[in-house]
């Protein structure tokens, strides 16, 4: 398998997720581990500012993902990483609890990844793997 082959087969993993309480489905894909290390450094850097509240670093962490897992059917983003606001106003908490949790879960990070973002003072640099429960139990997924 050659380089093209293989970001192909990365690029065009999209997932399928139900929100049944909002009787839509959305299309998700997994975040690379550059972004990964992106959402680790700006929720450090948002959290360096001892005047933001905990729900403002979580909502913004949480935009953050959404935005860059959130896709169409052809897994092209949704939304721009300059559009977090948006994000913010458009979706419902519930529903942006849910999508940001199913995208890290889908991303290979479990609950414990999760946690260590928002404990990002000693996040390590990879995902864990001690077993722990999905990040996200909120709605089905289906692979596409």
């Amino acid at each position: 398998m050659d380089r093209l082959e293989l970001r192909t087969k990365f690029a065009g993993r999209i997932e399928k997720f139900r929100l049944d309480e909002f009787d839509i489905t959305v299309h998700l894909r997994p975040l690379s581990a550059l972004e990964r290390a992106k959402i680790v450094d700006k929720h450090r850097t948002l959290n360096k500012d001892s005047e933001t509240a905990l729900e403002t670093l979580t909502i913004q962490s949480q935009c953050f993902i959404v935005g860059r897992g959130l896709v169409d059917a052809k897994g092209n983003r949704i939304y721009k990483d300059d559009e977090a606001d948006a994000i913010a106003d458009e979706i419902p908490c519930k529903a942006l609890d849910q999508i940001s949790a199913k995208i890290l879960e889908i991303s290979g990070m479990s609950a414990k990844g999760a946690d260590d973002i928002k404990n990002s003072e000693t996040a390590p640099s990879g995902g864990s793997s001690d077993g722990s429960q999905p990040a996200s139990d909120a709605g089905t997924s289906t692979s596409s």
